[in-house]
């Protein structure tokens, strides 16, 4: 008891500390001063480099102490529109926009977002500090020494070249050849220039390959074909020779899967696509360092005294997959450094799965070990239920057994003495019909006066089943039968009957109901367990591993094309790997469909069954027709999945055992719920020997109707088919 007295109390500090934390911390939130910082980015919101760079930024702006930071963001999408009249029109657009909203500091990322603000946009923000985020080392001097730049700061991107040759010579020491991927887009010739620069040192021993500022195709037929002792740099591909557009780590995915040699790039947004890795300029860091500094100009720092910094922002890290593609060794990667995309064993990859489908038949095992005990105790329940009715015969049969009857007209009660025992009378004691009716539990009273009075008038046998109060607080279930009689017109009118004492078998009743209901709730839980573990395995088969089957087929067909025709076994060899691996992606998706249908979820349950039968009669032959009638729109998930599956198990079994050449589904919507018929012309079966052997099938099917209140019924004979019928109360609502 002490223990449990001392985590209570443990506990308690704990909540109470958390309390006090988390409103204090509103309060201070709530009184901190309020700063606006505006982010211009240069290129379109999609650009990878740029979602990275926001990460950085907003995660040091929202942890901030000091302020309340409120953001803006823009993007200027220079690069795809950077004439003049696109300039003006957004220099337009955010006067209008923030005319009357004070920004207090600007985050710029890419020098175009600079050259925006200071050329075309200087009226807008005058008197606004400068953070001028990923511009090289010679612009930023530039900024320094122009007059109108003294209110600006900013990050310098690093030129981590010689780190990645050295890296990519290390690992390959049989280089001889550096082929040079590059477009036309600024930043793609920023990029450029710096891998050039980079080179110069290495250019007598190695031989320069220029693919640079060519069409993609172009690019992609001479990168399929480098000597074998060559290493590919990549610079970036936003818009190729023949100016058409691409997403830079898009275009080196295409690259990185057509070459013929391992592919290194400067930054980390390219980490993924292609790249084997290195040292990488870090666009997430480059982001805080940035928001860092805005922090400080608004905290009263002026961007002169502020140094340009940014230039040690990198990350070591290395794609898994590209390291064994290459044959190069882990041990080569510098120590500390992050490998991602390792590709796990059978196990990890697929634990969840294994263990989702083990607990699943473990709860099976443990729901059926539960029904066979459940009808055990629910035999041995109906038998000692009959042997009490038994009991009851033989003490109705028997002289004196719990007899009474009463005078309707002096209201004297007699009674054997096992009916005054039953009552809690003594053997002597003298009864009347006021005093036994005192004992009818409070509740039941008026039960037992109405039924008494009912047969006294109407002269019909009655039977009650109450309560008696007994004197000791005891509760006695009474079953009481009796009817009125006159054994001449000279006596008076009195009900006869017999009164046995029921609380045992109330008690079963009461437990059997009881197991009843913890049975029903077992299997709608372990139901409902196995349609969100089916759900899961669907959406990871679907949407892991078709996808990555499907890229494969990708893979081989790309393959395929690139071989000479004179290799025509190999194409042939390729052909069937593409085909086989199309096969296993079609099997796997419709392995998936099988386990949950995503199209109920999607398309409701009409689509659904029209799609099942469809699949029904292309895989057996059998022609079925399904016609829905008056059917709701709109049906509760439960429901729309209940009926799914009932459909789903009918067919399967009218597959197996129907021998149908045809059959009908109908799915109508009533005013008071939906009807389900499913009919076939088969060879049918005996009904009441298939109540005997029930198999899963069935049961399932039974148990899901009966967790949504719905009812099911199936009629058949041999040689004359099945009909299969449901009903699942339900109330649409009214448009």
């Amino acid at each position: 008891m002490k223990g449990k007295s001392y985590l209570f109390f443990r506990i308690s500090i704990h909540l109470v500390f958390l309390f006090l934390v988390i409103f204090s911390s509103r309060d201070v939130s709530a009184s901190l001063p309020q700063k606006r910082v505006l982010i211009l980015y240069s290129e379109d919101r999609d650009h990878p480099a740029h979602e990275i760079t926001g990460q950085g930024i907003r995660a040091i702006l929202h942890s901030s102490s000091l302020f309340d930071v409120q953001l803006f963001t823009e993007y200027l999408d220079l690069s795809r529109f950077g004439g003049p009249t696109h300039a003006r029109a957004i220099a337009d657009y955010l006067g209008c926009k923030y005319a009357d909203i004070k920004i207090d500091t600007i985050i710029t990322v890419y020098p175009a977002a600079v050259e925006f603000l200071l050329r075309e946009a200087r009226e807008l923000f005058p008197d606004t500090p400068i953070v001028a985020n990923q511009v090289t080392r010679s612009y930023a001097e530039n900024l320094k020494h122009s007059p109108p730049t003294r209110s600006v700061t900013g990050t310098i991107t690093g030129e981590n070249t010689s780190g990645i040759l050295d890296f990519a010579l290390r690992v390959k020491p049989g280089t001889k050849h550096v082929a040079l991927v590059g477009g036309t887009a600024p930043n793609d010739i920023y990029s450029e220039r710096l891998f050039r620069k980079g080179l110069d040192p290495y250019l007598e021993k190695l031989e320069l390959i220029d693919l640079s500022k060519l069409p993609m195709q172009e690019i992609l037929t001479r990168i399929a074909s480098l000597p074998p002792d060559t290493v590919v740099l990549y610079a970036g591909i936003s818009r190729d020779g023949e100016g058409q557009g691409f997403v830079p780590r898009e275009a080196l995915l295409i690259i990185s899967r057509a070459t013929n040699a391992p592919v290194f790039g400067l930054y980390d947004s390219f980490m993924g696509y292609g790249i084997v890795g290195g040292r990488l300029v870090s666009w997430e860091q480059l982001g805080g360092e940035a928001a860092s500094l805005a922090l400080r100009i608004m905290g009263g720092e002026s961007p002169a005294s502020i140094p340009f910094g940014g230039e040690q922002a990198y990350v070591d890290l290395y794609d898994w997959r590209e390291l064994k593609r290459w044959n190069i060794p882990e041990s080569a990667v510098p120590p500390g450094s992050e490998i991602r995309y390792r590709v796990p064993s059978s196990w990890e990859e697929h634990r969840r799965a294994i263990i989702g489908v083990t607990v699943l038949i473990v709860i099976e095992t443990a729901l059926i070990l539960a029904l066979l005990a459940n009808f055990r105790r629910r035999r041995k329940a109906e038998r000692s239920l009959r042997e009490s009715e038994e009991r009851v015969r033989l003490a109705v049969s028997s002289a004196g057994a719990g007899l009474w009857s009463a005078e309707l007209r002096t209201g004297r009660i007699w009674a054997t003495d096992k009916a005054r025992k039953l009552f809690g009378f003594a053997p002597e004691e003298p009864l009347n019909y006021e005093k036994v009716l005192s004992l009818a539990h409070p509740a039941d009273r008026d039960l037992v006066r109405r039924s008494l009075q009912q047969a006294m008038e109407s002269g019909e046998e009655t039977i009650i089943e109450y309560r008696l109060a007994l004197p000791d607080g005891k509760i006695r279930w009474i079953s009481a039968r009796g009817g009125l009689q006159q054994n001449s017109p000279r006596e008076s009118k009195r009900l006869a009957g017999v009164c046995i004492d029921i609380t045992a078998r109330k008690l079963a009743e009461e437990t059997l109901k009881q197991h009843e209901n913890e049975l029903m709730t077992l299997t709608g839980r372990l139901i409902y367990a196995q349609e969100e573990e089916l759900r899961r395995l669907s959406r990871e088969l679907h949407d892991d591993l078709t996808q990555r089957l499907a890229a494969m087929a990708l893979d081989a067909a790309l393959i395929e094309k690139q071989l000479d025709s004179a290799q025509h076994q190999s194409i042939q060899d390729l052909k069937g790997l593409r085909t086989n691996l199309t096969e296993v992606a079609d099997e796997v998706h419709n392995l998936s469909r099988q386990l949950h249908p995503s199209i109920l979820d999607d398309l409701g349950l009409v689509q659904a069954v029209e799609a099942e039968c469809a699949a029904f009669t292309k895989k057996t032959g059998i022609d079925l027709s399904f016609v829905p009638h008056d059917f709701p729109d709109s049906v509760p998930q439960p429901l729309a999945l209940c009926l799914y599956r009932v459909i789903r198990e009918a067919l399967q079994n009218m597959g197996k055992h129907s021998r149908a050449a045809a059959a009908s589904i109908t799915l109508q919507g009533v005013s008071d719920g939906i009807r389900l018929l499913i009919q076939d012309k088969g060879v049918g079966f005996d009904s009441q020997e298939v109540k005997k052997k029930a198999g899963i099938g069935l049961s399932s099917m039974r148990e899901r109707v009966r967790l949504v209140n719905g009812t099911i019924a199936i009629e058949s004979k041999p040689g004359k088919g099945t009909d299969l019928q449901v009903f699942i109360p339900f109330a649409p609502m009214a448009e």
